[in-house]
């Protein structure tokens, strides 16, 4: 069978992208060689097909509860209006809902954009990495598009989406769109494209684990912060119960359903913030905190049946307070002690408290917002508060826990060999006890012996041909106590070269 030359349009130079026999290849038809599309168009395309796809998946949602809930008034218009303004709200492109603005938005619509953003920008990247495209510049221009055209789409998207007095703002959904696909965006091409390379020769190492130690710290923050809402839901159960039913049941139920299980990242932000002690509002006059909580007029929604009442925080409450700084201080320990120098055991522990500051902030910020301009124009935790409060916490105990490794090992390095360790000088003092002992036995056969020479003694003073025989064969006593003295004096010098050793 002869070899196909270069030349020969039956051979390819890429035989992983040519198309296979009888079918069309990645690249193109079959039998061909194709070339790979331009990474600038694959960029342009995820962006729109993310945002698309997203907004689709939320309109799907709304329409499942919109119609069916409206009876006959409801029309498909209306509802694919509404799922797009909704989209609109979960990108933060600042949405206003029958003439109220409208900043409160549950973190996980937020959370379903970003999969989608997640995944075509790994889309982006494997096309990057077929494509032989490691360049830096390359890549950044990929991302900048990819960002630009989601941000568009979201744009058209707030234009065409108007319903009655409910609208979406053009300019904030371009920025936001933008801001949103690049936050998200940006770590996944660094992860999966050789972009990552180029971020680990310009940036410092310290400042990469820096982040990851705070975002491991913050992690534990709201961990807790979920332990606790959740434990809340269960013991309140019967006020969660009855709100539900106020709410009403059938179709009208669900929406209200589907909203908490959205709004259960708020949730677990809020929790996070009452136990760092910046406690949360719900509304302009309800707040919570450790201290007391001052209770209002609040919405009639399941998930605040779970609102703490009284004049402060349980037993419970207090200790789980009270624990999770601890942990989060000695998880960011550990993780900035892996460093091999005190100073960047510090410097990475100063990074990542500071870190933990900036990421709390902007996740309280994400997770609060408001509705109106009346009693509900607060919600949320404070995010500035809530920052500087964990930063605060978690970077005292931390620091308390690199100090104490800081001595110990200073500790350790004073002891030379001239300083011999407890364990030596232990052993060393058994010695001399063992010595001491043996002494005392020597001591204990010498009276015994004294004691049987005056036997003998007096027995002789009876018996003279006893006292004769005893006379010829016993030890002179001097001898005896020479030679005890010597095996104590003997004993006594290996416990003093034991111990000096």
């Amino acid at each position: 069978m002869p070899v196909p030359r270069p030349s020969d349009p039956r051979g390819t130079r890429h035989p992983d992208r040519a198309g296979r026999a009888g079918r069309g290849g990645r690249f193109g038809p079959a039998g061909r060689d194709a070339t790979p599309r331009p990474l600038s168009l694959t960029a342009a395309w995820a962006g729109v097909a993310s945002a698309l796809v997203a907004a689709v998946v939320v309109v799907a949602g709304v329409a499942v509860v919109w119609l069916p809930a409206s009876g006959g008034s409801g029309s498909a218009g209306s509802a694919i209006r509404a799922g797009a303004l909704t989209f609109l709200a979960a990108v933060h492109g600042g949405v206003t809902v029958d003439g109220l603005p409208t900043s409160f938005v549950p973190l996980g619509l937020t959370a379903l954009a970003a999969v989608f953003v997640w995944r075509a920008a790994t889309a982006v990247a494997g096309a990057a990495e077929e494509a032989g495209e490691n360049r830096p510049v390359a890549l950044l221009v990929a991302l900048a598009t990819q960002c630009g055209s989601f941000a568009v789409t979201c744009a058209l998207l707030a234009a065409a989406s108007t319903l009655g007095s409910s609208s979406a703002s053009v300019p904030g959904a371009f920025v936001a769109g933008f801001v949103l696909s690049a936050v998200i965006a940006g770590p996944a091409l660094l992860r999966h494209s050789a972009l990552g390379d180029g971020l680990v020769a310009v940036v410092p190492p310290w400042l990469i684990t820096a982040a990851r130690v705070a975002g491991a710290t913050l992690a534990v923050h709201l961990s807790a912060g979920a332990l606790l809402v959740g434990g809340a839901l269960v013991l309140h159960h019967d006020r969660v119960t009855a709100l539900s039913h106020e709410v009403g049941g059938g179709w009208s139920g669900v929406p209200v359903l589907l909203l908490g299980v959205l709004a259960a990242p708020n949730a677990t932000v809020a929790g996070a913030g009452y136990l760092s002690g910046a406690g949360f509002a719900v509304g302009t006059g309800t707040t919570a905190g450790l201290t007391g909580t001052t209770t209002g007029l609040v919405p009639a929604f399941p998930v605040l049946g779970a609102l703490p009442t009284g004049d402060g925080a349980a037993a419970p409450v207090w200790i789980l307070a009270a624990v999770t700084p601890l942990a989060a201080g000695a998880c960011l320990a550990a993780l900035a002690g892996r460093a091999t120098t005190p100073s960047q055991r510090w410097r990475d522990a100063a990074g990542a408290v500071a870190g933990v500051a900036v990421l709390g902030a902007a996740v309280a910020w994400l997770a609060g917002g408001g509705v109106g301009t009346a009693r509900l124009q607060t919600l949320g935790v404070p995010p500035l508060r809530f920052g500087l409060l964990l930063a605060l916490w978690t970077g005292a105990v931390a620091a308390a826990l690199l100090a104490a490794r800081a001595a110990v090992a200073a500790l350790r390095r004073h002891e030379g060999p001239q300083r011999p360790g407890l364990r030596a000088t232990f052993a060393a003092l058994a010695s001399v006890e063992q010595y001491d002992d043996a002494d005392s036995d020597d001591d204990i056969d010498d009276i015994d012996d004294t004691d049987t020479d005056h036997e003998d003694d007096a027995n002789g003073a009876t018996d003279p041909a006893a006292a004769a025989g005893a006379g010829r064969t016993a030890p002179r006593r001097g001898d005896g106590e020479a030679q005890g003295e010597r095996r104590e004096g003997t004993a006594r010098g290996r416990g003093r070269g034991d111990l000096a050793g």
